[in-house]
């Protein structure tokens, strides 16, 4: 599948300078592996998260944290995953 941008959520908008943001993605039809997938938040990137952000994400067979890393192109890669029991 792909990504679905209404299921991505920004939730800590750092407008009061807060640094990193925390956002959200859930998704009810990919699983952990195809959410780290290459380029599966470049559509977001550079818009939504940022280098340095967190992304709280779940899929079907799980959830994890990550921290983001995301180029000047807008390609978005998560270096520093963790998974969540």
């Amino acid at each position: 599948m792909a990504l679905d941008k209404t299921k991505f959520d920004p939730t800590g908008s750092g407008s009061k300078g807060g640094a990193p943001k925390i956002a959200t993605y859930q998704s009810s039809s990919d699983n952990i592996a195809t959410i780290e997938g290459a380029g599966y938040f470049n559509g977001i990137g550079n818009t939504g998260l940022k280098t340095g952000d967190l992304l709280f994400y779940s899929g079907t067979n799980g959830a994890k944290l990550a921290q983001v890393a995301v180029s000047a192109a807008g390609v978005v890669t998560l270096p520093l995953k963790v998974a969540l029991a």
